[in-house]
């Protein structure tokens, strides 16, 4: 693990696991956002390098990057995790965000991807980049992140673990 940690320099070649990428610009927004999507249906929503969104097929949150914290599912809440570091260690520090604080969290979630939903739904974006191996289309991608931040819902936990 890097002792420093520092911007992403592409976020659009990073998601290389995601069979289909596309870079827009939306009007609100004054640097690109990145929407990936994976064969199996999970989605990932970067709007910059932060914040961003990763869903599961099936709409689920699976994870969060916000305000330089990672953010993860455990299924019932949501534990969020910063890296603490020093000349000699790095330290992951855990909180858990449950009750009102994970529906205010949740809530911001929406929030905050309701203008890109929109935008994409009336059709006012610019691709700035796309790499596609399906004929999934932004409208259809679109449509999905609707009903998923309609009302966020946590995805199940997943192992983080090696497989």
């Amino acid at each position: 693990m890097a002792r420093t940690e520092s911007a992403r320099e592409d976020l659009f070649a990073e998601l290389k696991s995601f069979s289909c990428r596309w870079e827009l610009h939306v009007p609100h927004q004054p640097i690109p956002i990145v929407l990936a999507v994976r064969d199996e249906g999970r989605m990932a929503v970067y709007l910059g390098d932060d914040p961003g969104f990763q869903f599961d097929a099936a709409g689920g949150l699976l994870r969060a990057f916000v305000d330089g914290k990672l953010y993860r599912t455990q299924g019932t809440f949501l534990a969020c995790l910063v890296r603490q570091r020093n000349d000699s260690e790095t330290v992951l520090q855990r909180h858990d965000l449950r009750g009102i604080e994970l529906t205010s969290f949740l809530h911001d979630v929406e929030d905050r991807l309701q203008p890109l939903i929109q935008s994409l739904l009336r059709g006012d974006f610019r691709i700035t980049r796309s790499l596609t191996t399906s004929s999934l289309s932004l409208r259809t991608v679109a449509l999905q992140l609707e009903r998923s931040a309609g009302k966020i819902e946590l995805a199940p936990a997943y192992s983080t673990r090696p497989r």
